[in-house]
């Protein structure tokens, strides 16, 4: 949990990088959530972020997360690469 920003906000941290991150590819962060048939929106607020590299939000059905080059077949998903407000449907 941080405490930057007016948090608390879930904080990731994956070391002090010079490339942003881009040797990191397909690392994944999950939470696993059981939820009732229905329609739903996840909005989040990333006030601050490694600029420039590829890092997507993604919801998926199943045990497992795609790839970056599968990205397509997952239910949602949105790129949240830079600071701001986002939201899955």
């Amino acid at each position: 949990m941080d405490h930057w920003f007016g948090g608390p906000f879930l904080a990731i941290e994956a070391g002090w990088s010079t490339d942003n991150m881009a040797t990191i590819r397909n690392g994944k962060i999950y939470q696993r959530v059981v939820l009732p048939p229905g329609v739903y929106t996840l909005e989040m607020d990333i006030p601050d972020c490694t600029l420039g590299g590829e890092f997507y939000t993604i919801a998926s059905r199943g045990e497992e997360l795609p790839d970056i080059a599968n990205i397509e077949s997952a239910l949602a998903y949105g790129r949240t690469s830079s600071p701001g407000t986002f939201n899955l449907n």
